[in-house]
C-alpha cells in the first residue's frame, strides 16, 4: 500500500471516530433533555456531525466522449437521423444502432429507422408505413383502407364490411343487430316497437294487426284470418293451441276460455255455446246439450235428456224405444213400472194394480167384488154377452163395465148361469173394442158378501 493510500485510510478512520463520538454524545444529551422541545432542537443542531471536503490537488488525463446526431436519407427525400457515441481523441465510435434489413424493401438501415407494421408484425422502414387517422397506428399500404362513412384512412383491423352496403366502415361507427349480430351503418337500423331491439330492415316486419314494426323471429300468424304480427298480439286456442286474435275467438259460456271459431258446441237446452267436453248428444233425438242435463237409461245405459225418455216411478229413465205399452192406459211406460195382472195376465202400469200383496188389475177386481157398477159402453154389452156365451158354458150377461183411459178396452164383469140356472158365477175379462175380442185370460169365480174368489181361468 502506497503512502497516499495510507493517508486516505487514516483520514477515513478519523472521520468515522469523530462522527461516532458526536452521535453518541447527542443520544445521551437528548435523553437528558426529556420533553423540552427547544433544548432537544438545540442538541440536534449542536451534536450532528457535518463534514466538508476541500480539493487541494488532482492528477490524471482528460478524455471526451461525444453523442452525435447523424442525419441521412434513404431512397429519395426520406430523411432519417440516428445517434452515435464517439471518442474524438481516438477517432473511435463507441456506440451506434444495429443495422437491420427491411422485410419489405430489403434495404439495410439502422435499427431506429424501422417501425413495426401493426397488421403483419414485420419490421419495415418508417417511410414505407402509413398512419391510421383513427388510432395513429402504422401499417403497410396494403393493410390500409378508407371508411366509406367518415372518409378516414384506417388499418384493416379497424374497418369492417357493412352487412347492408358491403362497404368498409370503421368498426366504431357500425351498430350491431340485436337479432342476428350483423353489423351495419346506424341509418339502416330500426327498432322493434314491442321489445325495443335494434335490427336491420330484413329482420323486421310490419304487424297486420297493429301496424307496428316487430322482429320477424317472433312472428305469429292467425289460424283464422291468416294475419301476421308480433307473437304477443295473439292468443292460443285453449283446445287446439292454434294462434288467433282475441277478436277472432269465441268464448266458452261456462269456462270463459277462448277458442277458434267453429269449435264450440251449442247447448240446445240453454242456448249456451261451450267446449265440446261440456256437452253430449242425446241417443234419443241427437240433441246436443250440457252433460249436466243428461240422464242414463237404466235399460241400456244410453244417455238422453229427461223430457226425451220415459221416467219410472222410482226416478229411472229409459228410451222410448225401450219402453213398454201399458195395455190399460195405452201409454208407454218404463218397464220397471209395468206389472202383470195375475187374473188376466195382461201387462199394465203398477198404478192400475192392487197393492195388497196380489197383483191384479184393480178396476176389474173392483167390478168382480161388486164395489163398482159402472155402465160404460152399454151399447156393446149385448155384443159382448153374445160373444161370451159362445165361450162360457151357459148364459151370460154384462153386469158392469169400465172403459179404459185409452178408450180402447173395457173391463167387464159378467154374470154367468149354467143352462139349468142353478149355478151363478161372476166372470171378469178385458174386451178390445176395436178388435171385438177378449184380451188375456177370462176369470171365473164366486162372489160372496165379503169378496169375490177366483175359481178358474179360461
Amino acid at each position: 500500500m502506497g503512502l497516499q493510500e495510507e493517508i486516505d485510510k487514516t483520514r477515513a478512520e478519523i472521520r468515522t471516530a469523530f462522527c461516532r463520538f458526536y452521535i453518541g454524545r447527542r443520544k445521551r444529551e437528548l435523553a437528558a433533555a426529556g420533553d423540552d422541545v427547544r433544548r432537544r432542537k438545540k442538541i440536534e443542531d449542536d451534536f450532528t456531525p457535518r463534514l466538508e471536503t476541500h480539493l487541494v490537488g488532482l492528477e490524471g488525463s482528460v478524455r471526451r466522449q461525444l453523442s452525435v446526431r447523424v442525419t441521412f436519407e434513404i431512397g429519395t427525400g426520406h430523411e432519417y437521423a440516428s445517434s452515435i457515441d464517439v471518442i474524438p481523441s481516438e477517432n473511435k465510435i463507441t456506440k451506434s444502432p444495429d443495422l437491420v434489413q427491411c422485410s419489405h424493401s430489403q434495404t439495410i438501415a439502422p435499427q431506429d429507422c424501422f417501425a413495426q407494421c401493426e397488421i403483419s408484425g414485420s419490421q419495415v422502414l418508417k417511410h414505407l408505413l402509413v398512419q391510421s387517422e383513427v388510432s395513429d397506428r402504422l401499417a403497410l399500404p396494403e393493410f390500409i383502407g378508407t371508411c366509406s362513412v367518415s372518409g378516414k384512412r384506417a388499418l384493416s383491423d379497424e374497418l369492417e364490411l357493412s352487412a347492408v352496403t358491403d362497404k368498409d366502415v370503421l368498426k366504431s361507427l357500425l351498430r350491431t343487430s340485436g337479432l342476428s349480430a350483423k353489423r351495419a351503418e346506424p341509418e339502416f337500423f330500426s327498432k322493434c316497437e314491442f321489445t325495443g331491439v335494434q335490427a336491420l330492415p330484413d329482420e323486421l316486419a310490419t304487424s297486420e294487426v297493429s301496424g307496428k314494426k316487430y322482429r320477424k323471429d317472433k312472428q305469429q300468424k292467425s289460424a283464422v284470418s291468416g294475419k301476421t304480427g308480433y307473437v304477443d298480439e295473439f292468443i292460443l286456442c285453449s283446445e287446439t293451441r292454434l294462434p288467433l286474435l282475441v277478436e277472432e275467438a269465441e268464448k266458452c259460456s261456462i269456462r270463459n276460455k277462448l277458442v277458434i271459431p267453429g269449435l264450440l258446441k251449442r247447448c240446445e237446452v240453454t242456448g249456451y255455446t261451450v267446449l265440446p267436453s261440456f256437452v253430449k248428444q242425446s241417443a234419443a233425438t241427437g240433441k246436443t246439450a250440457l252433460t249436466m242435463f243428461f240422464v242414463s237409461s237404466s235399460i241400456s245405459g244410453a244417455r238422453l235428456l229427461p223430457d226425451e225418455g220415459i221416467k219410472s216411478g222410482t226416478g229411472k229413465y229409459c228410451l222410448e224405444s225401450e219402453a213398454k205399452v201399458c195395455l190399460w192406459s195405452g201409454k208407454k211406460c218404463h218397464p220397471d213400472d209395468l206389472r202383470t195382472c195375475q187374473l188376466t195376465r195382461i201387462v199394465a202400469h203398477s198404478e192400475f194394480m192392487t197393492t195388497n200383496g196380489e197383483t191384479r188389475l184393480e178396476v176389474l177386481l173392483n167390478l168382480l167384488n161388486g164395489v163398482r157398477r159402472t155402465s160404460d159402453k152399454r151399447e156393446l154389452w149385448s155384443t159382448i154377452a153374445a160373444y161370451m156365451s159362445q165361450i162360457l158354458d151357459g148364459r151370460s150377461e154384462v153386469e158392469a163395465a169400465v172403459l179404459s183411459p185409452s178408450g180402447e178396452h173395457l173391463a167387464v164383469c159378467m154374470e154367468t148361469r149354467n143352462w139349468f140356472g142353478l149355478k151363478t158365477r161372476q166372470a171378469g175379462l178385458l174386451y178390445a173394442i176395436r178388435d171385438r175380442e177378449v184380451i188375456g185370460k177370462i176369470v171365473l169365480g164366486k162372489r160372496s158378501t165379503a169378496r169375490w174368489d177366483i175359481e178358474k181361468t179360461v
